[in-house]
C-alpha cells in the first residue's frame, strides 16, 4: 500500500510540475532563511561553551561606585587571580591575560621582510591552557609558555608567516608598547606550539599568547601592584561541585585590599566597590561591562532577527499550505474514484499525510543547497565567519525535523480534512460541499500573509528613511575628503614631530590641509573626568576627551560659538561642547570661558577658553555627550589629512610615497573619514537590508500563495462561470464580480497591518536619539504596491478562466 502511495504521490508532482516546483522552492527558502537566522541568533547565545567544563569556568570582574558614577569592569589588579587562589581551595586554576598597553590593536610583528600589524595578542599565563581550550597541532602544551620570549600562535598566523613549514622553534619579532611604564621594546619571540584558530563564538579571540615571563622582563611588579587593572583579564576555574558564593569573603577581603591601595594613591574613596565571579558563557551577553574585547552582544537585534526568522517561516508555511490546498483540488476527482473503489477515507488521508511528507522532505533537501549558497551573502552582511558545521548543529537539527513534521501534520490535516470528508459522489464530481470551511481557513491564512508583508514593507521604508536622514543630516563637522591615517607604531615620533609629518604630506598641492588628533568622529573612546575648580568640594564630571592640535577646529569646520580657538606657540585651555557647559552647570557660553577645569587624565589645571556648537562624534542613534578638547600631545594616535576632489589615485599615490618617506618598512594603511562614520549605522543597515528582503520575498511568496487560493476558488465556480456568460454578463463584469471576493482581503491586511506596522515602527524609533517622524505616505505606498500586485494577479488568473470556451465550462462538471 505504501509503495502505491509513493508513486502515486510522485506522479502527482510530475503532472503539476510547476505547481509542484513553486511549493518546493517557497519551502525551502523560507527554511534556509530561518535556519540561517535561527543559528545565528544560538551561536550569538552560545559564546563560550565549546570550552571543556565551561560551566565551572569564571573570569573575575569588578563593580565600583564612586562620586563620579558606577561602573562594571572586566579586568582586574595583577595580584588578584594569584591572591584569589592562595586564599581558596576552591580555585582548581587560574590565569592571566594581559594586552600590550598602549598598542594592543596594532602591535607591529615582524619576520624578515614579511611586517603586519596584528590583534588579539596577549601575554599569558602557562595556566591558561588548563582553562580555556586550545587544540595543540604542534609543539609541547606542557612547556609552551614556560620560558621568557616564548610565544603559541594560531594556524592562521602560522601559515601567514611561514606557510606551510614547521614553524616551533623559528622566532617573530614583535613591538610591545608598555605605555609609561617602560619605553617601547622590540623582542624576538620563539614559537615554541601552534594551535587551532579560537571559534567564531569567543568573547576572546586569540592570535597569539606571549609567556607572562615575558612580560615581567620588562614590568617586574605586575604580580604585586595593585594600582592598575587596565587589560588585565583573569580567569579561574573553581573544583567540580564548588558554590561560588563560598568564595564571596575571599573575593571581599581582596576588594578591600584593592581599596586601600587607591585610596593611598589617589587620596580618594569609593562609595562601594567589590568583585565578582562572571561564567563565561554569560560574557558576550553582558552589555553592564566597559570596554569589552569583543562587542556585547546585543538582545535587541537578537530579537529582531528571531522575529525575522519566524515570519520568513511562517509566510513560507502559509504559502506552502495554500498552494498544497490547490494541489488538492486538482487532484479530487482521482480521490473520489479511489473512495468509489473501495479505499477507506484513512487512506485518503494517508495519502494526504504522505503527499505532504515527500513535499516537506524535498524542501529541506533543497534548504540545504541554499543555505550554502546564502551563507557567504550572510556573513558578509553581517561580518561573522559562520560555517555550515557551526549552524547544522544537534539542536538545529532536533528542531527542523520537528518543524517538519509539523508542516506534515498541518499541510496533511487541512487536505485530509476538507477534500476527503464529503460523500464519494461530491468528491467523485470534483467539487466540495458548500458548507465546508476549507475555503475560510485558506482566506485567513492569506490575510495573515498579506498582513505581515504589509508591515514588513512598511517598516523596511522606515529603516531606510531613517538612515537617510541620519546620513545626511547636518552633522555639525566636515566629513568629506577627509583621509584619515592611524598610527599604529612610531607614536612618540608623532606626537613629538607632528609639525613637520604634517608639512611632508601638505607639500603636496592635492592636500590642502592636515591635523593629528587622538582620535576622529566617529572612533572616539577615551572618556575622563573634568572638575570645576572655582566651587569648592566640587563633583567631578565624565566627559569625552578630544586632544589635537590647533588646527583640528578649523579642519574639520566645526562651530565656535564663543570665546577662541587653539592657538600656536602658547599654553592653550580647553574648548568645551554645549552640552558640556550645561553639565557643568553653566546656563550660557560666554558664564563658562575663563573658569578653569582640572583633568584627571593630567591633572592640569587650565582655564575654558572656547566653546564649540554640539557635533554628533559617535553618529546620531544617541544624544550628544559632553566633550572637552585639549592640546595634549602625549594621546595623538591619528593624522587627517583634507584632499581636494578629482585624481584620487594620484593623490593616494603621493600620500602612500610621502609615508614610505617618513617611515620605511612599515605598513601602510588608511582610511575615508566618510565610509567610517557611515559604519556606525552597520546595525541599522543590515536590519534595513533583511527587512527589506524579507519584504520582497514574502511578497513574491505571499502572491504564488494568493494564485493558490484564486485558483482553488475558480477551479470550483468554473461552472458558474459559464453559466453567467451564458445569460449575458460580460467579461469585465465576470472578472470583477470574483476578483472583487479577493481584493477585499487584501484590503482587510491593509487595515490589520497599518496600526500594527505603526506601533513596531514607534517602537523602533525610540532607540534613536535623533529620529524622523511618522507620516502616512509609506503607509499608503506599501499599501498600494501589496494591492497592486495582488489585483493584477487576482485579475489575470480570473480572466483565464472567464475566456475559457463556454461549451468547455458549462461541460466542466
Amino acid at each position: 500500500m505504501f509503495k502505491n502511495l509513493l508513486i502515486l504521490s510522485l506522479r502527482n508532482i510530475r503532472k503539476h510540475k510547476a505547481y509542484a516546483l513553486i511549493n518546493i522552492l517557497g519551502l525551502s527558502l523560507g527554511i534556509a532563511c530561518s535556519v540561517l537566522i535561527f543559528g545565528y541568533v544560538q551561536h550569538e547565545l552560545n559564546y563560550d561553551t565549546y570550552h571543556d567544563d565551561f560551566e565551572r569556568i569564571f573570569r573575575i570582574e569588578s563593580y565600583r561606585d564612586s562620586y563620579v558614577g558606577e561602573f562594571y569592569n572586566n579586568s582586574v589588579a595583577g595580584p588578584v587571580g594569584p591572591s584569589l587562589t592562595e586564599s581558596s581551595p576552591l580555585i582548581e586554576k587560574q590565569a592571566r591575560l594581559i594586552r600590550p598597553f598602549e598598542n594592543h590593536k596594532n602591535v607591529l610583528v615582524e619576520k624578515e621582510d614579511l611586517r603586519f600589524f596584528e590583534t588579539d595578542i596577549y601575554f599569558a599565563d602557562p595556566e591558561i591552557k588548563d582553562i580555556l581550550k586550545f587544540e595543540f597541532l604542534a609543539g609541547n602544551k606542557e612547556t609552551a609558555l614556560d620560558e621568557p620570549f616564548s610565544l603559541i600562535i594560531t594556524e592562521s598566523m602560522a601559515e601567514k608567516y611561514f606557510g606551510n613549514q614547521n614553524c616551533t622553534g623559528k622566532t617573530l619579532n614583535i613591538e610591545i608598547d608598555y605605555d609609561y611604564y617602560c619605553p617601547v621594546a622590540r623582542d624576538d619571540f620563539t614559537i615554541t606550539a601552534v594551535v587551532k584558530d579560537t571559534p567564531s563564538n569567543t568573547h576572546v579571540p586569540i592570535t597569539m599568547l606571549l609567556s607572562m615571563n615575558s612580560l615581567r622582563t620588562h614590568l617586574p611588579w605586575i604580580d604585586e601592584y595593585w594600582g592598575d587593572a587596565h587589560r588585565k583579564y583573569t580567569y579561574v576555574k573553581i573544583v567540580p561541585n564548588a558554590d561560588i558564593r563560598d568564595l564571596e569573603p575571599h573575593l571581599k577581603e581582596l576588594a578591600t585590599t584593592n581599596h586601600e591601595v587607591y585610596k593611598q594613591i589617589t587620596g580618594r574613596e569609593w562609595i562601594s566597590n567589590y568583585y565578582y565571579l562572571q561564567p563565561i558563557k554569560n560574557i558576550h551577553m553582558d552589555q553592564n561591562v566597559r570596554y569589552k574585547i569583543v562587542p556585547a552582544g546585543n538582545w535587541y537585534y537578537i530579537k529582531i532577527y528571531s522575529f525575522i526568522a519566524f515570519v520568513v517561516l511562517l509566510i513560507g508555511c502559509l504559502n506552502f499550505i495554500n498552494i498544497s490546498a490547490a494541489l488538492g483540488m486538482k487532484s479530487i476527482k482521482q480521490m473520489g474514484i479511489r473512495k468509489v473503489v473501495g479505499a477507506n477515507r484513512w487512506h485518503l488521508i494517508s495519502q494526504c499525510f504522505l503527499h505532504a511528507a515527500i513535499y516537506a522532505i524535498l524542501s529541506f533537501i533543497i534548504a540545504l543547497i541554499l543555505l550554502e549558497i546564502l551563507l557567504p551573502v550572510f556573513n558578509q552582511l553581517t561580518g561573522h565567519l559562520l560555517t555550515i558545521s557551526t549552524l547544522i548543529n544537534s539542536t538545529v537539527i532536533l528542531a527542523t525535523i520537528g518543524l517538519l513534521l509539523l508542516i506534515v501534520l498541518l499541510s496533511g490535516s487541512y487536505n485530509a480534512i476538507v477534500l476527503t470528508k464529503d460523500k464519494s459522489f461530491n468528491i467523485l464530481k470534483g467539487k466540495l460541499s458548500s458548507k465546508g470551511h476549507g475555503s475560510v481557513t485558506q482566506k485567513i491564512l492569506v490575510v495573515t500573509q498579506f498582513t505581515v508583508i504589509l508591515s514588513f514593507l512598511t517598516f523596511s521604508m522606515y529603516i531606510y528613511k531613517q538612515l537617510e536622514y541620519m546620513r545626511g543630516s547636518n552633522l555639525g563637522f566636515d566629513k568629506e575628503q577627509k583621509i584619515v591615517i592611524p598610527f599604529k607604531t612610531h607614536l612618540g615620533r608623532l606626537r613629538t614631530d607632528y609639525e613637520n609629518i604634517k608639512s611632508a604630506f601638505t607639500k603636496y598641492p592635492e592636500i590642502v590641509g592636515a591635523t593629528v588628533s587622538s582620535g576622529v568622529p566617529g572612533s572616539m573612546s577615551g572618556g575622563y573626568y573634568m572638575k570645576r575648580i572655582d566651587i569648592p568640594n566640587a563633583e567631578s564630571n565624565f566627559f569625552q576627551v578630544l586632544t589635537s592640535d590647533t588646527d583640528f577646529i578649523n579642519e574639520y569646520k566645526l562651530d565656535l560659538i564663543a570665546g577662541h580657538d587653539f592657538e600656536p606657540d602658547v599654553v592653550n585651555g580647553y574648548i568645551i561642547n554645549e552640552t558640556g557647559i550645561k553639565l557643568l552647570g553653566f546656563t550660557h557660553p560666554d558664564e563658562a570661558l575663563g573658569v578653569e577645569l582640572n583633568a584627571h587624565y593630567h591633572g592640569l589645571t587650565k582655564p575654558i577658553t572656547g566653546i564649540v556648537s554640539d557635533f554628533h562624534y559617535k553618529g546620531m542613534q544617541q544624544e550628544v555627550q559632553p566633550l572637552v578638547m585639549d592640546v595634549e600631545n602625549s594621546l595623538y594616535s591619528t593624522l587627517t589629512l583634507s584632499v581636494m576632489q578629482g585624481n584620487l589615485p594620484k593623490t593616494i599615490k603621493n600620500i602612500t610615497d610621502a609615508y614610505n618617506t617618513l617611515f620605511p618598512d612599515t605598513p601602510f594603511s588608511f582610511s575615508f573619514l566618510d565610509e567610517d562614520f557611515n559604519r556606525l549605522y552597520k546595525h541599522e543597515s543590515q536590519v534595513g537590508f533583511v527587512v527589506g528582503l524579507v519584504a520582497i520575498l514574502g511578497m513574491v511568496i505571499a502572491a504564488i500563495g494568493l494564485f493558490g487560493l484564486v485558483s482553488f476558488f475558480i477551479i470550483q465556480k468554473t461552472r458558474e462561470i459559464g453559466i453567467r456568460k451564458v445569460l449575458g454578463s460580460k467579461l469585465s463584469e465576470i472578472v470583477s464580480l470574483f476578483s472583487f471576493r479577493y481584493i477585499k482581503l487584501i484590503l482587510l491586511s491593509v487595515i490589520i497591518a497599518v496600526p500594527l506596522s505603526w506601533k513596531i515602527i514607534t517602537l523602533w524609533l525610540q532607540d534613536f536619539a535623533y529620529r524622523i517622524s511618522i507620516n502616512p505616505v509609506p503607509f499608503v505606498i506599501s499599501s498600494m504596491i501589496v494591492l497592486g500586485i495582488s489585483t493584477i494577479i487576482v485579475s489575470l488568473r480570473c480572466l483565464k478562466t472567464a475566456r475559457i470556451n463556454t461549451v468547455e465550462t458549462l461541460k466542466y462538471e
